[in-house]
């Protein structure tokens, strides 16, 4: 496996030629701004060229509005807070591979963005059924010339109550900046619906290009310098660091795929979500462990689709499972190939904020892979060859002791700060290299929370949400977040490669791996 780890001077050098313009929206005719994709915005562009849409994400809100306006009503409404979100952060209004932007000239402009990225489908579907049809149906290749996000809305069971997804390629956002847009647009919606938000056609439309970030990964050298390309004063990776990213001994557990229909392109999700009470568990027993919770979820998914890969193994048949759990058993490490890190919090020079005058990356996570020690896992799931299935060990202390423990070392011997930000989006920007998609690790996200129901009357309440990516490939992803003090995990795999009987497994693992060690 290649070495994750280079010097700074050999990553500016295979980005050697690349002009820093580039890489910094510029006017390069009558009113349109371009700049070129850089590290995981490229890499995921490739991704959703090559994959048929993968890395496309959704984030839905259910929202319960006090008010009662008639569709035709809301729609207005809704463009107009559109437009005033485009006018704060007009990268969504961006589109194509080299993400140009074309700098509107007149109100008229706004409103032929808005009409061409609202819908408005006034079919009742239940939310999270709908959220799925949105993710699975509504993507995009980014060479097609498609602005980078839509915003989907459509009526649900309850009267005034309202579903509103946001749709964008990873490369133009991210699972925490999905719902701080949303969350920004329900603001503008709130303001226009008390008739107090500032009219478009008192916008100076044009001026809002100033607000076109660089991308993330360069922030803050243009921040410090001016200068997107200048090599930050990296320190050496730590041995520790090194080992976890690409010790050559290392042994991944990879597991082969298994192709069970040919005549279809989509995915399948399933979402598990916690009640407050048991929410409140979860964080209990981070407390007292002094473990964080992507600590003890991320464990927990491990042994979700560790228990479940050996088991649907088992049902495939015996050669399957023998070269599974063999696998699992000569393996020296249990494979996270791609994990998302927030870093848009750390940037510096105003690019922490979408608010602010400079506004922020859409896109700033950053995306390193994670090896985990095979030995706890073995001694909490095991194979069961003469049945093929897989046998559950709860054991407390080597849970907490053991596996999360050895999440914790794994995670304290990376270094998160931003010039290994910029050092590993310099190599993944390398398009020589090999990129092997695996699994995405779960993010934790808290936003909305102005919008939380209440006792109190509110203009708008959202009351429920949910985030996932498009994932047509054989590998289970996760994400969770959390939201009114309720914690869920959505699950989702290629539907070529599994069944909702498949998913369901993996999450019902999950639940009970949960409840037996909290």
């Amino acid at each position: 496996m290649e070495q994750q780890h280079n010097s700074v001077t050999a990553l500016m050098e295979a980005i050697s030629g690349m002009s820093g313009e580039e890489f910094i929206f510029h006017k390069v005719h009558d009113n349109v701004y371009v700049r070129k994709c850089y590290g995981i915005e490229a890499l995921t562009t490739l991704i959703l060229e090559a994959c048929n849409g993968v890395t496309m994400l959704t984030a839905s809100a259910a929202i319960l509005l006090d008010s009662s306006p008639s569709r035709e009503i809301l729609e207005l409404q809704v463009r107009e807070a559109w437009q005033l979100l485009r006018h704060l952060v007009p990268g969504i209004a961006c589109q194509t591979l080299k993400l140009p932007s074309a700098r509107p000239t007149s109100l008229e402009d706004v409103g032929t963005w808005a009409d061409q990225t609202t819908f408005f489908d006034d079919s009742v579907v239940p939310f999270y059924e709908k959220h799925e049809q949105i993710r699975n149906n509504r993507w995009w290749n980014c060479v097609e010339p498609h602005y980078n996000a839509e915003l989907h809305v459509s009526p649900l069971e309850t009267s005034s109550s309202w579903q509103f997804s946001l749709t964008a390629p990873h490369n133009s956002i991210d699972g925490r900046g999905g719902f701080a847009l949303l969350e920004l647009f329900f603001e503008f919606l709130t303001s226009v619906i008390e008739k107090r938000a500032q009219p478009t056609s008192e916008i100076k439309w044009g001026e809002e290009v100033s607000r076109l970030p660089p991308p993330g990964p360069l922030a803050t050298s243009f921040a410090k310098t001016g200068l997107p390309l200048e090599s930050p004063k990296t320190p050496a990776p730590t041995s520790a660091e090194v080992e976890n990213q690409a010790a050559p001994a290392m042994v991944p557990w990879i597991i082969p795929a298994v192709t069970i229909r040919d005549d279809v392109q989509g995915d399948i999700g399933r979402v598990v979500k916690f009640s407050p009470e048991t929410t409140a568990k979860i964080h209990a027993a981070c407390k007292e462990h002094g473990r964080t919770i992507t600590q003890i979820v991320s464990a927990l998914v491990i042994l979700a689709n560790t228990e479940a890969a050996l088991k649907l193994a088992g049902q495939t048949g015996e050669e399957h499972y023998k070269h599974v759990s063999d696998g699992f058993s000569n393996s020296t490490h249990y494979l996270i190939a791609m994990n998302s890190i927030s870093q848009r919090h750390k940037l510096p020079g105003g690019y922490d904020s979408f608010i602010s005058p400079t506004s922020s990356p859409l896109c700033a996570v950053d995306s390193l892979p994670l090896f985990f020690p095979m030995d706890a896992i073995r001694k909490l799931v095991k194979p069961e060859a003469t049945k093929r299935t897989a046998l559950r060990e709860v054991d407390h202390d080597q849970f907490w002791n053991g596996l999360v423990n050895d999440m914790a070392a794994v995670w304290k011997a990376i270094d998160v700060s931003l010039e290994a930000y910029f050092t590993r989006q310099a190599a993944m920007h390398d398009h020589r290299r090999s990129h092997n998609l695996l699994r995405w690790r779960p993010w934790p996200a808290q936003h909305l929370n102005a919008y939380l129901p209440s006792a109190t009357r509110k203009t708008l309440t959202v009351e429920d949400v949910v985030a996932s990516t498009r994932n047509n490939i054989p590998l289970f992803m996760t994400l969770f977040y959390q939201y009114n003090d309720q914690l869920s995990l959505n699950f989702s795999v290629g539907e070529k490669f599994a069944t909702a009987e498949s998913l369901r497994l993996v999450a019902d693992i999950f639940e009970e791996w949960t409840m037996a060690v909290i």
